[in-house]
């Protein structure tokens, strides 16, 4: 019998190595001013060596700081010049690339989302290299490299439904503790005035502001309906509602029009996509007035601002703020039909715009659409339209499958990611959210969901080789799902 080859590259061959290296080197650090290096030094090295033991427990780690950002609001952290979330994702990909179950791997088990979003990206980098700031643009590229990062770590780690299952309950764990911190700040202060009302902030600087928080809560509470619809414990269901409803008067706070806008879609999308049409009309329709009537006058005013259109009925600004969107679209296809092919360079929009067509303007797009008009052009429009109608075909035939076969937790999965796709293009409506990493978690937990159907279609065709029957009937348990 063959023997098992020895791995040379081991968690505790890793561990000795740096214990040694860091022995040698702390007598130099100690007799200078940096003596705490050795100290933070043996800290990373630990912190390496849970990641290195173990890829799920690093991708949970990753989540955090890509998703809730301590490192930019919690003390200690914030107090670390180097961004955390890049050494961790370094060390997490060096983690899977030596984790026994991809070091052992023949080949790669690529999916058509992964190799689309890889032509994406390199559609992307052209248009960088021809940018009229390439420095500006490759910062901007930077960022969109870690999120395709993400994306990739997260195919790599994630090989069952049991893994799976314990991410999303994960990522759904962080937004309500992310949504709860920001309730929880507004009424301790912590909170911005602006457009004539309070508005809810979130802890972190990078997706804090009312808008992007917004987003953030609303492209959350499909995980949390889709999954609550399911789920037949009544602690979990109790802790879902909880988070929804943390969640919407968050969404509240937030004063986002935009935000609102996306949550009468996603209510529009819920009876729609419901077999029940009837009966969700009538509770979405008694849920929304009874939030209406809840809701602090200053907010229902900022809502029903949203059609004064003219500066004369402009109290509150929204005249300016929803006058920009249209603005930037405009300008975003001026751009387009000067520099068609490859736009004028990611981050370059306000710049550009400024200088060379409208003196008074010098801020991003506000929306999507002029951002990929201005910034990528025709080859960064192709490459998204692309990747994003890839990710919608296989969403929704994954949810045909799976409801076809009676597995909900599959099923679910799949309509609520094509449900955040449209709520996300409807954002994208009044945010330039090219980049925001929405995009790329709901890639990557596609992806995942296409390489468990291909593993298990795989053991389906092995077990009918060896002369066992299949069949395709759920198991006694399979139609209670849970987180």
């Amino acid at each position: 019998m063959a023997e098992t080859p020895r791995t040379i590259i081991t968690t505790k061959t890793l561990l000795y190595a740096a214990v040694i290296l860091i022995s040698a080197l702390s007598p130099f650090f100690l007799i200078t001013e940096f003596y705490y290096v050795p100290f933070l030094l043996i800290a990373a090295v630990c912190f390496a060596g849970l990641i290195f033991y173990s890829p799920m427990l690093g991708l949970y780690i990753y989540t955090v700081f890509l998703l809730i950002r301590p490192q930019e609001w919690l003390g200690v952290l914030s107090a670390i010049p180097v961004p955390m979330e890049r050494p961790i994702a370094i060390l997490l990909l060096i983690s899977v690339l030596l984790h026994k179950h991809v070091r052992h791997s023949v080949k790669l088990n690529w999916t058509s989302i992964d190799k689309t979003l890889i032509i994406y990206m390199a559609m992307i980098a052209f248009t960088v290299v021809f940018s009229i700031n390439v420095d500006e643009s490759w910062v901007e590229y930077q960022d969109a490299l870690k999120l395709a990062l993400l994306h990739f770590i997260v195919g790599a780690v994630i090989e069952d439904r049991k893994q799976l299952r314990w991410y999303l309950i994960w990522i759904i764990a962080l937004t309500i503790f992310y949504s709860t911190y920001s309730v929880y700040g507004y009424y301790t202060g912590h909170r911005q005035y602006r457009m004539g009302i309070w508005r809810a902030l979130g802890p972190d600087s990078s997706y804090g502001a009312p808008n992007s928080l917004a987003a953030t809560l609303i492209c959350s509470l499909p995980f949390l309906f889709y999954f609550y619809s399911r789920e037949l414990r009544a602690i979990y269901r109790w802790v879902l509602v909880g988070g929804m409803a943390i969640m919407l008067w968050n969404l509240i706070l937030t004063g986002s029009r935009t935000g609102m806008g996306a949550t009468l879609v996603f209510f529009i999308l819920v009876m729609w996509q419901s077999k029940h049409r009837a009966r969700n009309f009538i509770v979405s329709s008694v849920l929304l007035t009874c939030i209406w009537f809840i809701m602090p006058q200053q907010y229902q005013e900022r809502f029903i601002s949203t059609k004064e259109l003219t500066p004369v009925e402009d109290r509150t600004g929204a005249s300016a703020s929803a006058s920009s969107r249209i603005v930037g679209m405009k300008i975003g296809f001026r751009m387009l039909a000067t520099r068609p092919l490859t736009g004028y360079g990611l981050g370059n929009f306000g710049w550009v715009a400024g200088t060379y067509f409208d003196p008074t303007w010098w801020i991003p797009a506000h929306s999507l659409i002029g951002q990929l008009c201005g910034e990528v052009g025709l080859v960064g429009i192709i490459g998204f339209i692309t990747w994003i109608a890839l990710l919608v075909y296989h969403l929704a035939r994954l949810r045909r499958k799976y409801d076809s076969q009676d597995d909900p937790f599959m099923s679910n999965l799949a309509l609520s990611l094509k449900t955040q796709l449209i709520i996300l293009l409807v954002l994208g409506l009044g945010g330039h959210n090219l980049f925001r990493y929405s995009w790329f978690v709901i890639s990557a937990l596609t992806a995942c969901l296409l390489k468990i159907e291909r593993s298990e279609r795989a053991g389906i065709v092995n077990e009918t080789a060896e002369g066992q029957t299949v069949s395709f009937e759920p198991s006694p348990g399979s139609t209670q799902s849970s987180l």
